[in-house]
């Protein structure tokens, strides 16, 4: 399989079920696929948030790794917003949240897949469990409240 059909397959993805998220960019190099878009946000909070997705090709006995990252507004890097994060970490699972070096609150999930059907669908599910965190966790919606 190729970065190609990746991205063949994730485009058809998001027409498909995301056909309201318009601007996807997507780069392509012989090793590296990347999606980017600042058009997505979440029930509940009022921030634009930047998607950016990276799917690296391997050479190991699992062809892709992949980074997908939510990028919210910047959070001021504050002992009680660091203790949020903290506890957002230690209670929502296969996500990390973390302040960027430019202090943005940045919640990121690392993850290998054998091909990009198995892609697709951790892509579908890591949408899903962030969005359903407006029900389940106060924790999103405390640190997305400090944003700016």
């Amino acid at each position: 399989m190729s970065l190609k059909k990746m991205e063949k397959i994730t485009r058809k993805f998001f027409e498909k079920e995301m056909p309201s998220l318009t601007g996807n960019k997507y780069e392509l190099t012989d090793d590296k696929l990347k999606i980017t878009n600042s058009e997505l946000s979440l029930k509940g909070h009022d921030d634009d948030i930047y998607l950016e997705i990276h799917v690296t090709e391997t050479k190991g006995d699992i062809p892709y790794q992949a980074l997908i990252s939510f990028t919210f507004d910047q959070l001021d890097p504050t002992l009680e917003n660091f203790e949020l994060i903290n506890k957002f970490n230690m209670s929502v699972p296969f996500f990390t949240a973390t302040i960027t070096d430019k202090n943005y609150f940045r919640v990121q999930w690392h993850f290998s897949v054998f091909d990009p059907g198995e892609f697709v669908l951790c892509l579908q599910k890591a949408i899903i469990l962030l969005a359903s965190m407006d029900d389940e966790d106060d924790v999103l919606k405390a640190i997305t409240a400090r944003t700016k």
